[in-house]
């Protein structure tokens, strides 16, 4: 167990009749209950269990219940690489929307990223790659809860407040609907279906907020280089209550754009199917960057060398 309030065992046996043990405080108690049932309790790390397929409900990870909901903090985390035009609205609209914090992460920007950020808040430097940069940010974030926000997406008002609120009812991470600008029919409709109630469509351009002792518990991102923030999700909807929250993030069409509405969404949709079948995210990353230098859709069949 990591502290007093926080206990997790995990049974190499199983009781076939799926009777219920009665957990009682304290950890010894708890052993002695599980082996008095014929079980056999092992120690192991909670992000360990939570990547093998096991689940969690924090009883008592409900801190919020300790503070006046005035007196959350949220520390909003934003990764950047080369995000000179985007991310001063990314910083103001956090910070107009009552941030504690706003910590930009650069993963080694070549254009005027940092001096552009640093006029507006703290600046830290991080190994390149979204998940480095965003799990270094969350060690540095003071408050109880934390944002991670990409650079070419702005919170709308009233974002932060509805944090608030979703914690103090019981959440312990969520995220957000999201619209595209400038947008379109078919990105208007793509927009929509961010609201649905589906864990794989909860991308990092959402908006993932989490409660800090429960990222801290997952382990945080996993290194990988594409689809950390769906892997997350997975863990944290095994952590306890995820909500999607109505209001929706304006994040920039940018890509869709720059290569077709209809092509990006195919090329994501292929790499969406690839992810969930087992494609490994690192075969999946080459063939993103070979599609985005190709301009067409990834074919998950062929490899690559030159990548």
């Amino acid at each position: 167990p990591e502290d007093e309030s926080r206990h997790l065992f995990a049974c190499n046996a199983h009781s076939p009749d799926g009777q219920n043990v009665i957990i009682q405080a304290g950890c010894e108690v708890t052993v002695d209950l599980l082996r008095n049932h014929g079980l056999n309790p092992i120690e192991v790390r909670t992000d360990e269990f939570l990547k093998a397929g096991g689940s969690v409900f924090c009883m008592k990870q409900m801190f919020w219940w300790r503070y006046p909901l005035t007196a959350m903090n949220i520390s909003v985390v934003i990764p950047t690489l080369n995000e000179e035009e985007h991310v001063a609205e990314a910083i103001r609209s956090a910070q107009e929307d009552g941030a504690s914090e706003v910590i930009v992460v650069d993963g080694g920007s070549t254009d005027r990223t940092v001096e552009t950020a640093a006029e507006l808040t703290r600046v830290i430097s991080a190994p390149r790659g979204r998940a480095r940069q965003m799990n270094h940010g969350a060690r540095e974030a003071s408050s109880e809860v934390i944002l991670f926000l990409h650079a070419d997406t702005r919170l709308a008002l009233g974002s932060l407040p509805a944090i608030i609120r979703a914690v103090t009812e019981g959440f312990c991470a969520g995220c957000f609907g999201l619209r595209f600008e400038p947008s379109s029919l078919l990105l208007g409709i793509y927009g929509r279906l961010t609201v649905l109630p589906f864990k794989s469509l909860c991308f990092g351009d959402r908006g993932l907020f989490v409660v800090r002792s429960v990222f801290e518990m997952t382990g945080g991102f996993d290194d990988i280089p594409i689809f950390e923030d769906l892997e997350i999700v997975r863990r944290l909807h095994r952590m306890g209550r995820f909500v999607r929250l109505s209001e929706r993030l304006s994040t920039s069409s940018r890509r869709f754009i720059e290569h077709g509405a209809f092509r990006q969404q195919v090329k994501n949709v292929v790499l969406w199917i690839g992810y969930h079948v087992g494609v490994s995210p690192a075969r999946l990353a080459r063939h993103y960057r070979y599609a985005e230098s190709a301009g067409k859709a990834p074919l998950l069949s062929e490899e690559r060398n030159s990548l």
